[in-house]
């Protein structure tokens, strides 16, 4: 008869580090219509028991946003004071909606295209337990939490267009086209969220000091309303309520696990 070798817990070595990265997206449309990115995360375990392990972990993570109204949200006074002022017959509201622009007498044409990032560094302490091994696999899964610096950043490239008629009056028009491409910079938005993070995941022997290891991780941002009197008692700004775009977020990672 067949049988998966099924044992007790692993007797792991007490100190381990875990260096992984993976593919992360949000969960649900909140400010943004679509977020994606990557993550880079080095991670501290110390055994506190057979079956526990704390942990204390540092992430990098960035992601590329979507969002159709993100220049209304964003409050730029340079665009919406100075230089659309620039641009006559239009106003800032008709440019935000559109993202495009053409003068009153077609010699000037464009076309804007903002892009948007969302950089995040995290700090997070918590737990993992390990669960019976199967095999060469060791399941385990943990719970950490931990605050997010987060900046949030804008860039507007925008495609211009000038046409030249040399001679309008001859028959045989002589038309050109001079384009060119300008790049602005807005003022990032920054702040700091509290998170907590489920995982679930497994480690793959390989060596006696060396495993992979797969996880699965839900994200959660708390809003201020549900922590309110912790970010107070951390003197957290009000930026992450104003400016952070998210509410949760799903990761997926692989990586290396060193036991000491």
């Amino acid at each position: 008869m067949f049988c998966i070798p099924f044992r007790g817990v692993a007797q792991d070595k007490p100190i381990s580090i875990k260096l992984f990265g993976g593919y992360e997206f949000q969960n649900e449309s909140y400010k943004a219509r679509s977020a994606s990115g990557f993550g880079l995360s080095g991670q501290f375990n110390y055994a506190i028991s057979s079956r526990f392990d704390l942990n204390f972990r540092l992430d990098y993570e960035q992601m590329n946003l979507t969002q159709d109204d993100v220049l209304f949200e964003w409050n730029w006074d340079y665009w919406e004071d100075t230089y659309v002022d620039f641009l006559p017959g239009i106003t800032p509201q008709e440019l935000n909606a559109t993202l495009e622009y053409t003068s009153g007498d077609s010699i000037y044409s464009a076309t804007f295209h903002p892009t948007q990032q969302l950089k995040e560094v995290r700090f997070s302490t918590g737990l993992e337990y390990k669960l019976p091994a199967v095999g060469k696999f060791y399941p385990f899964i943990g719970l950490n939490a931990g605050i997010s610096l987060f900046y949030r950043e804008l860039k507007m490239t925008e495609n211009w267009t000038k046409r030249f008629n040399l001679d309008p009056d001859n028959e045989q028009k002589f038309d050109y086209e001079y384009k060119y491409e300008l790049t602005h910079f807005a003022p990032s938005r920054e702040g700091q969220k509290i998170f907590a993070e489920p995982v679930l995941g497994t480690r793959f022997f390989l060596t006696p000091g060396l495993d992979l290891h797969f996880a699965f991780h839900y994200q959660h941002y708390f809003d201020r309303d549900e922590v309110g009197w912790l970010e107070d008692l951390l003197h957290l700004s009000a930026g992450g309520e104003i400016w952070f775009p998210l509410r949760s977020k799903t990761k997926f990672t692989i990586g290396l696990n060193f036991k000491y």
